[in-house]
């Protein structure tokens, strides 16, 4: 949402907007509820990862074809999907988005 934000500092007359100011502060919660959910998805992820590759699990994952599982990092692409529709409705008063 950092992306979102900084992107806005080129549209004074969006950061002045009472629906901008209300998007922020909705957004708020969101963000912090993905960044702490993210984190813990990634660290069992981590943890996943380190167990199939350790001795003597890695006996066993290998034998049932356990794999490495990818982190989670998809927060850009809200970020760019936001941004998008803010764009379009700043632009066009009557866009409807989601």
């Amino acid at each position: 949402m950092k992306t979102l934000f900084a992107v806005s500092e080129n549209y004074p007359k969006l950061r002045a907007s009472e629906n901008y100011q209300c998007l922020q502060d909705n957004l708020k919660e969101p963000e912090d509820n993905i960044t702490k959910y993210r984190e813990t998805y990634n660290q069992s992820i981590m943890n996943y990862n380190t167990l199939i590759q350790t001795f003597p699990t890695l006996l066993v994952s290998g034998l049932f074809g356990f794999k490495e599982k990818e982190l989670f990092q998809a927060i850009a692409q809200i970020v760019v999907v936001l941004l998008s529709h803010l764009e379009n409705s700043y632009r066009n008063p009557t866009y409807q988005s989601f």
